[in-house]
């Protein structure tokens, strides 16, 4: 007389990833705009819940603008709406802004945060009372709010790259992937990373 009961199994839930892409767009990356500019409509056509951030000396969510359906508008938009493009970079800031702000909402466990830059920063800052410089301070904090890290360098992967910039170096401990972008087969080995 005993009663079979079925055992329920739940299945686990996927939890979609969400991408915040983080572009740096001062002087020194000009020469790569062609590609940042393929790669953040790709991504925000693809992933519909990623975000789309541009920096040099400020940061601007430009998200809401490359939705837009047709390229040449987002293009005309994201020219007369990103007025510090070409301009000098601070990364630190950037990073502060994403700290304080969008990285503090979802989860951590499913955030990537996809830093596109030369790691070149024109901002000079004196350490804190703690020996740690506010990038390293900033890039701790990071570390909490997202589950990895991309850092793509457009200049990786040339013959002549070395990593020179100090932004750079004092980011390597916290980077999960390190990808190219210089060429065809970088970006073959970038989507292939990602």
């Amino acid at each position: 007389g005993l009663e079979i009961s079925k055992l329920i199994r739940r299945r686990k839930k996927i939890q979609k990833t969400r991408i915040v892409l983080l572009c740096d767009v001062s002087g020194s990356m000009d020469v790569f705009n062609a590609f940042l500019l393929q790669l953040m409509f790709g991504i925000q056509k693809q992933l519909k819940n990623s975000k789309t951030y541009v920096f040099s000396t400020k940061l601007t969510d430009v998200s809401n603008v490359i939705k837009t359906r047709s390229t040449m508008d987002a293009l005309e938009q994201i020219a007369n709406y990103v007025r510090h493009w070409s301009g000098g970079t601070d990364i630190t800031n950037a990073l502060f802004e994403l700290n304080k702000g969008i990285l503090r909402e979802g989860k951590a466990s499913t955030t990537t945060l996809i830093l596109i830059s030369d790691g070149y920063d024109n901002t000079s800052s004196s350490p804190l009372s703690d020996g740690r410089t506010p990038l390293e301070k900033e890039l701790q904090i990071l570390k909490r709010r997202v589950r990895r890290l991309v850092w793509i360098n457009p200049m990786y992967g040339a013959s002549t790259f070395q990593v020179r910039a100090q932004a750079l170096k004092l980011a390597f401990p916290y980077i999960d992937c390190f990808l190219p972008a210089f060429d065809a087969k970088a970006l073959h080995r970038l989507v292939k990373g990602l």
